[in-house]
């Protein structure tokens, strides 16, 4: 549960730890503004602070803070910038205080066609599975998403929540998302509508991989499509639809070995056995597959898994999250990283259509540098 005075405390002594190190950056500015953000975030779950805007739309997502890797969790630090490593504070001590706070509002989508949308981080880890017997933490998660769907309810007026990363998975696709104690619910009336948002996602998706063929598909012989975690909801789902959509394409879909059989029911399904080949082998889709589609929750090691490749003309579309490859590995390789982030007119200080990839109008895609 949000408990104000143990987050402050804890901010207290991330600071102090720090001040007491010259080896350290001085804290004093990031202090101020993660104090700053944490009183907003309790003011605003505790109805002190009105939101400027209200918002018809939530997109929801989990933390990438985990002890097991430092270099996940960079998604707060525009809020809270004590969390960074500069300032001695390791990955445990930034769940400790996100356990201590309400869901955040990391950023909005803006008006557009007369809506408007807020993303809201609720405050579940991935070692929140781990560390609880599963249970204690479907029960636990359930609980704090619930918690995040009724804030965008109460205080923005949210009448669809979409769920995203592994929220989904982890709330049986929304069903423990709604928020009790309602009477009878009516989603998108006195309980939003809970929706994974994958419909979106997927579409996106295939229509970013449509543009971005016409970028790739002169020259360099036979073109062949690879799906990285194809057995996922997501991935699953991209295959299906690509293959649709381009019945004279090649595919590679691969995932971890257990996971195969599933991938091979939905290449069956789909009816795309004669040209797709199902594999584990994740360098191979790497080295092989010119435009490559991936949608997992792990970090791939491109020096171990294609070592000294030149993937010149390769494009990577991730929906990963966070990212599954380290870009500066990929780019000295030649090759392109997309992340599709929406559709619509972009935002100013939103990041540009990907530069030398015709896209087509309305489908944004940033391209990291």
């Amino acid at each position: 549960m949000p408990d104000r005075e143990h987050a402050l405390r804890l901010l207290d002594a991330m600071v102090r730890q720090a001040g007491a190190r010259p080896d350290l950056a001085d804290p004093a500015d990031a202090a101020a503004l993660s104090l700053a953000a944490v009183e907003r975030a309790f003011g605003l779950y505790e109805g002190r602070i009105t939101p400027d805007l209200p918002a018809d739309r939530a997109f929801v997502v989990p933390s990438l803070i985990s002890r097991h890797d430092p270099t996940r969790g960079p998604e707060i630090h525009h809020l809270l910038p004590l969390l960074d490593a500069r300032y001695g504070v390791t990955p445990s001590w930034g769940q400790h205080l996100l356990a201590a706070l309400p869901p955040l509002v990391l950023a909005d989508y803006g008006a557009h066609a007369g809506h408007r949308g807020v993303v809201l981080q609720a405050p579940v880890t991935a070692d929140l599975v781990t560390d609880l017997t599963p249970e204690a933490s479907a029960e636990r998660i359930s609980g704090i998403v619930r918690d995040t769907v009724d804030l965008a309810r109460k205080r923005f007026g949210a009448h669809v929540v979409g769920l995203g990363a592994t929220l989904p998975a982890l709330t049986r696709f929304g069903r423990d998302a709604v928020p009790r104690g309602v009477g009878a619910a009516v989603p998108g009336r006195n309980v939003p509508a809970v929706t994974t948002g994958h419909g979106g996602t997927v579409h996106l998706i295939r229509s970013l991989t449509l543009d971005v063929l016409d970028s790739v598909a002169v020259g360099g012989g036979p073109l062949r499509i690879g799906v990285i975690g194809a057995a996922s909801s997501i991935g699953g789902s991209v295959l299906t639809t690509l293959l649709a959509a381009l019945p004279d394409t090649a595919f590679l879909a691969c995932d971890r070995p257990t996971r195969l059989g599933r991938v091979d029911r939905v290449v069956r399904a789909a009816g795309g056995e004669a040209r797709t080949r199902v594999t584990a082998d994740v360098g191979e889709v790497l080295r092989t597959c010119r435009v490559t589609v991936s949608a997992i929750t792990e970090r791939l090691d491109l020096d171990e898994l294609v070592p000294g490749e030149d993937l010149t003309g390769h494009v990577l579309i991730d929906d990963s999250r966070p990212s599954c490859v380290d870009r500066e590995q990929w780019h000295k390789r030649g090759a392109r990283l997309l992340w599709p982030i929406g559709t619509g007119t972009p935002r100013a200080g939103t990041a540009p259509p990907a530069r030398g990839l015709p896209l087509r109008t309305g489908h944004r895609a940033a391209q990291l540098p």
